[in-house]
């Protein structure tokens, strides 16, 4: 997701003083190491570009595939040991990792389930992450028709209720 180089995570991007709008803190991209040639990033992301969209042979993760968004990823199944030995019977580990968008990527996806027979809710949970967190980060460009309205409302976070509702009538 970034060129093959591992950078240092945050939590938090940055704290902001909500009176005075003062930035507190602000965490700073910090480049750790180099692990991948631009090459090898280039052919992993075709590669996990064809588990989603259904262009790779034997693709795995075109349940995953949403028009529009450019969900790259990577399917995992396994089988769960049995404490007698061998494995359980239909009990498996299933995964989920993946980026987007794929040619810009900014957010990491990683979701598991065990002993699940089916993906389907991890698919659900997936795709609705991935469009929730599109529109709050405004990744892909909101389309808006000509009639579409505009409001614009000011902020009453932190404000007293009555304020708020005699400042709305």
């Amino acid at each position: 997701a970034n060129d093959g180089v591992i950078i240092e995570p945050h939590l938090i991007k940055k704290i902001v003083n909500s009176e005075t709008g003062e930035i507190i803190k602000e965490n700073k991209r910090k480049e750790l190491l180099k692990v991948a040639s631009h090459e090898t990033v280039e052919k992993m992301i075709s590669l996990m570009r064809g588990v989603v969209d259904g262009s790779a042979t034997m693709s795995t993760g075109k349940s995953y595939y949403m028009e529009g968004y450019d969900l790259i990823g990577k399917t995992g199944t396994a089988e769960i040991a049995s404490s007698s030995g061998g494995y359980l019977s239909n009990s498996y580990i299933r995964s989920f990792a993946g980026i987007f968008p794929g040619k810009d990527p900014q957010i990491i996806v990683y979701v598991v389930g065990s002993k699940t027979n089916s993906s389907t809710s991890m698919v659900k949970a997936v795709k609705s992450l991935v469009q929730d967190v599109s529109t709050y980060l405004n990744i892909y460009e909101n389309k808006e028709t000509d009639d579409a309205l505009t409001y614009t409302v000011k902020s009453y976070f932190n404000k007293e209720t009555e304020s708020t509702s005699e400042s709305l009538i």
